[in-house]
């Protein structure tokens, strides 16, 4: 049997949405037509809204009413965590793809519907040595000491947890029931659950580059950085 044969038909892709209308249309746009080279793939895209301030939501609604693939979901407040979760829950097809606005690869998708065939989590990771990762250095060097802390304090045997990956919502669903994390480390503790309950992970390099500053102030982030992390350590250390 080719490759081709094995690569998974229907996906769901889920993505969240945080004050992103100044590009959203765009990276929407582009994913569609790239789409469009994944030969036979039959999709839906999921915006998952959730607490944006400026007019990321009527762009998503503009961007569904001319495109019949896209399902626009809306959440009251900025929550990474909880926009995953509720993609997951309201996507159609067992094959979930999670993207975020900013880093879409077509190349790590087109690999990663093969490898799902053998595995229920498949991560796109930036710290993979086959990884291109053009983000600014002190990004890359913050992306290392956090997965150094991860693998070293709560045991985690991949290289990456943050960012794109491919799930069988089967295997997925069960977890985020009791995955409590809904911001920055909710991506780690999947994985940690994951690996818990002995899920098959594999991981892929990516390509990665920084397309925009972080919407959220720099010392909010490090707060619930710091708070979410310890209650990692207290769950999984």
């Amino acid at each position: 049997m080719s490759n081709e044969s094995k690569v998974i038909k229907n996906i769901s892709i889920i993505i969240p949405i945080y004050n992103e209308e100044s590009f959203l249309n765009r990276q929407i746009t582009q994913l569609i037509s790239d789409l469009k080279h994944i030969h036979s793939i039959h999709y839906e895209i999921l915006l998952i809204e959730n607490g944006s301030t400026d007019n990321t939501l009527e762009t998503a609604q503009l961007l569904a009413k001319n495109h019949n693939s896209i399902l626009v979901l809306q959440l009251p407040d900025a929550s990474y965590g909880l926009a995953i979760k509720e993609g997951i829950k309201r996507a159609t097809y067992n094959t979930l793809v999670q993207f975020d606005i900013d880093l879409i690869d077509l190349e790590f998708l087109n690999k990663a519907l093969i490898e799902i065939n053998q595995y229920d989590i498949v991560v796109g990771s930036k710290l993979h040595k086959n990884s291109k990762d053009n983000r600014p250095l002190p990004r890359i060097l913050l992306s290392k000491m956090i997965n150094f802390l991860i693998r070293t304090l709560l045991h985690y045997r991949g290289t990456d947890t943050h960012g794109i990956k491919v799930y069988r919502k089967t295997k997925v669903f069960p977890l985020i029931k009791i995955i409590k994390e809904s911001n920055h480390f909710f991506d780690t503790e999947i994985l940690l659950q994951a690996q818990k309950v002995g899920l098959r992970i594999a991981e892929l390099p990516i390509n990665c580059a920084e397309m925009r500053q972080t919407r959220f102030p720099t010392t909010l982030r490090i707060s619930q950085a710091f708070k979410e992390f310890w209650y990692l350590i207290k769950k999984y250390a």
